[in-house]
């Protein structure tokens, strides 16, 4: 399986991402519990954030662990996420 950590200050955040059997892209993570997050994409990493489109919300598929499943990405093409806190 893939991984990637991100680091703010101190505190790594692992990612796991994957591609799903239908395509569609995945990626998973972990945190506080009972938190909600907004998936912000665009095609264009270059593009300003505030100019990103609201793709979705996470879901939480286990105590701090949460997911978000872009079946858009079956599609192709290059696709760069944010994810932010309320």
């Amino acid at each position: 399986m893939n991984r990637a950590e991100l680091y703010i200050g101190m505190v790594a955040i692992t990612l796991l991402p994957s591609r799903l059997p239908d395509g569609a892209f995945r990626f998973q993570f972990t945190n506080t519990q009972s938190s909600t997050f907004t998936v912000l994409s665009s095609a264009d990493l270059n593009l300003p954030l505030g100019q990103w489109s609201v793709a979705g919300k996470t879901t939480e598929s286990a105590p701090g662990l949460y997911q978000y499943i872009d079946p858009a990405a079956a599609a192709g093409g290059a696709r760069f996420y944010s994810v932010r806190s309320p």
